[in-house]
Order: C-alpha cells, then structure tokens, then sequence
C-alpha cells in the first residue's frame, strides 16, 4: 500500500519527501519501511540524545544515528528523520526547565535524574 503511495504521489510530484510514522496497530514497523522512499520518525535518536544530555550516551552511539542507524532502522541517512521532541503533550523543554515552584529561569534538567 505504501509503495502505491509513494508512486502515486512521485508521478504528481517527483521529488516529493515521504515522512511515515514507523508505529501501526502492528507495532514498530521502522524495518518495513526500509524498501520504500519514506523516512521515518526516529524514535531511537529521540531517546539517545535524552540520555546524551544527561551524560548517560556515547559520542559513538550519536555518529550512529547520524549515519541513519542502519543495523537496525533506515536503509539510508536521509531515511530517517532525528528529532528531539514531537507532540508527547509535556515536551523535552517542559521536563528541562520544571521547576517545582513553576519558575524556567534556572534549567533543573529534571529528565537527567536518575529513576526512583
């Protein structure tokens, strides 16, 4: 379905880019959308660079992302889209300056405790 997607829309506009979500009912399906012109939501990016902040994520591990983690993700570096944040209603910035007197002037880097 998503390859008659694609084609349709490439005979309308040939350089169109094609952004899927790798989520479905069936779950993650990053690795199926390798065969097709989509990119994805990466949503591996998304959590290292969290734990890179935090001091928690190897500079290794980023180059991996980078390069469109392609041992387990993307068959190409444009094939996947590395985000911070999306629409998750409390955002990474929310969770970087919560304070608990409500005030964002001072970052507390709250996502950078270690779980209870």
């Amino acid at each position: 379905m998503l390859r008659d997607i694609e084609a349709a829309l490439k005979r309308v506009k040939p350089d169109v880019v094609l952004i899927a979500e790798p989520w479905s009912f069936r779950g993650h399906i990053a690795r199926e959308l390798q065969s097709t012109g989509f990119a994805s939501w990466n949503d591996g990016y998304r959590n290292f660079l969290h734990e890179y902040v935090c001091g928690r994520g190897a500079p290794e591990r980023f180059e991996h992302f980078v390069k469109g983690a392609p041992d387990s993700f993307a068959a190409w570096p444009a094939q996947t889209v590395n985000y911070t944040e999306s629409h998750d209603d409390k955002t990474w910035i929310d969770a970087i300056t919560e304070n608990a007197d409500g005030n964002g002037q001072q970052p507390t880097m709250t996502i950078c405790r270690a779980p209870t």
